[in-house]
């Protein structure tokens, strides 16, 4: 008997408008880049330049494992739609 494959889909929290919107610097989101990895970021800068929203800077605070080309204390760009945590300081 063949063992059956079982499929387990990850559903990833949005993080709404109005939460993001009241995101300041200094504050650390958890982004998802590129599907692979979930980092948390500490944001060291924001600019409404967007049409898409704001668009955000920040410093990673934890040491990637799937990302081999990221690590502990660079600086990412990221958007709106890639954040889907937030903790506020």
């Amino acid at each position: 008997m063949e063992k059956e494959t079982q499929e387990i889909f990850l559903s990833i929290p949005k993080v709404g408008s109005n939460e993001i919107d009241k995101i300041n610097v200094g504050d650390s989101v958890k982004v998802n880049i590129d599907n692979k990895e979930r980092l948390w970021v500490e944001v060291t800068e924001i600019s409404n330049s967007s049409p898409k929203g704001r668009i955000f800077k920040g410093k990673i605070d934890v040491n990637p494992y799937i990302l081999d080309n990221l690590n502990f204390g660079d600086s990412i760009n990221f958007e709106n739609g890639s954040i889907i945590d937030i903790l506020k300081n």
